[in-house]
């Protein structure tokens, strides 16, 4: 049976990139971004089944709400496309694919 973990997706300062984090055992991905995480910008939700070449998945996020992640990808980081924030953390649940 899966088990659900809470996976902390960093999201840039500034626009840029964010760092990556491994979710390749994991399926059911959904992301969490609050009116917090986004102050007012813009970010991309970018997977990589590599770890080097990364894609967008989906649209821009402009709005709080949740993302829906169905791409099997190995990594997924968030990138900042407009505005700014302050140590900001987006909240990614996803279902762990190895027994308990």
């Amino acid at each position: 049976m899966a088990r659900q973990e809470r996976i902390e997706l960093a999201i840039p300062d500034a626009v840029g990139a964010g760092a990556p984090q491994v979710v390749d055992r994991h399926r059911d991905k959904t992301l969490l971004l609050t009116a917090a995480n986004l102050n007012g910008g813009n970010v991309n939700v970018l997977g990589s089944l590599d770890g080097t070449d990364f894609l967008q998945i989906g649209a821009t996020v402009s709005a709080p709400g949740f993302v829906n992640i169905v791409e099997t990808v190995a990594q997924l980081r968030i990138d900042r496309a407009t505005g700014s924030s302050t140590g900001q953390v987006a909240d990614l649940l996803a279902f762990d694919e190895r027994t308990q």
